[in-house]
């Protein structure tokens, strides 16, 4: 079986896990759900750092999903997919997911987990990284109301490309896995929409990823 087949069975499996549970879940007593539609999800300004090197990148993404949540209790998930494109000038760069995450919340804190499968590339003037499959194990964490909360995630990457892996050994960055993700940001839970402010470093190969991203969500 060759890589991208051994991502496939994990992927569907976890996209039909997801979207069952959103599309049944009003029919199941203790569960509701909701679809959204996040016009901005990952749009924003993006720096691209490799040894001496830098280029800046310009993102546009979105992402549409759902929401589930227990009637009587703390337990809430979403099931998304999601599209990004990096313009820069004299290149280019995608990046698409899918993943599912559940957690827990009480009145002030929330806790997620998930899996987040995704396939991205990046071709610069002088900065490259090459197509590669891959999935994110997402921590985070959510302090506050949920009208306006401080959120920290991080995410360790597995099965990426050999040419994609990180040496920790030979870098002073922290991190574990293949790549590895951080982010800060705040949301705001309007009644009729949420927006999200995050900023974001990824460690990959050779390069590090700095970006400052946006949400709009319905």
């Amino acid at each position: 079986m060759n890589r991208r087949n051994r991502f496939l069975l994990p992927l569907v499996t976890t996209l039909f896990l997801g979207f069952f549970v959103s599309g049944e879940s009003e029919a199941r007593e203790g569960w509701k759900s909701r679809p959204f539609l996040n016009l901005a999800g990952g749009s924003g300004f993006a720096q691209i750092l490799s040894g001496d090197s830098e280029e800046w990148a310009l993102l546009l993404g979105s992402e549409v999903g759902f929401r589930y949540s227990q009637r009587e209790g703390s337990l809430a998930g979403r099931t998304r997919i999601s599209g990004k494109g990096m313009g820069v000038l004299g290149g280019w760069g995608s990046e698409t997911r899918a993943g599912t995450f559940l957690g827990v919340r009480r009145t002030l804190i929330g806790l997620e987990v998930g899996v987040d499968f995704f396939r991205n590339d990046y071709l610069g003037e002088e900065i490259s990284l090459v197509d590669s499959l891959g999935v994110d194990v997402p921590l985070t964490v959510k302090i506050g109301p949920k009208l306006l909360q401080g959120v920290a995630t991080v995410a360790p990457a597995f099965g990426m490309d050999p040419e994609r892996r990180v040496d920790w050994t030979t870098t002073s960055a922290f991190g574990i896995g293949d790549e590895f993700e951080w982010a800060v940001g705040v949301e705001l839970g309007l009644p009729i929409v949420g927006v999200s402010v995050s900023y974001k470093e990824r460690i990959v190969a050779d390069a590090q990823i700095r970006s400052l991203q946006f949400g709009l969500e319905l």
